[in-house]
């Protein structure tokens, strides 16, 4: 066995090592790109998800259901000042019951 050919094997195999230790970390990084690109889209995907529908009900329904709620309350007093509900009805069943 010669020397230099013990060195020129140690050599190439220190340049191998070399090489898939630069792609190794290459890779890493990717994964690691990744990884942060997947969590970000995560959270905003979470965020729309309870987001918009937090909205939608504060601009949207909540108003139309605080409307008609008053309107409701309007037509419960207009009823019972009025009674006049209450006398159809017992009309209606005095009617049916002949």
């Amino acid at each position: 066995m010669e020397p230099n050919n013990n060195h020129e094997e140690i050599k190439n195999l220190l340049v191998e090592n070399q090489r898939l230790l630069i792609e190794n970390n290459q890779l890493l990084r990717k994964m690691r790109k990744s990884a942060i690109i997947g969590f970000v889209f995560r959270i905003i995907y979470l965020v729309i998800f309870m987001g918009v529908p937090i909205f939608v009900y504060f601009n949207y329904i909540e108003p139309n259901l605080a409307t008609i709620k008053t309107k409701l309350d309007n037509f419960e007093q207009l009823t019972a000042e009025s009674d006049f509900f209450k006398k159809i009805s017992d009309s209606l069943n005095s009617k049916s019951q002949e």
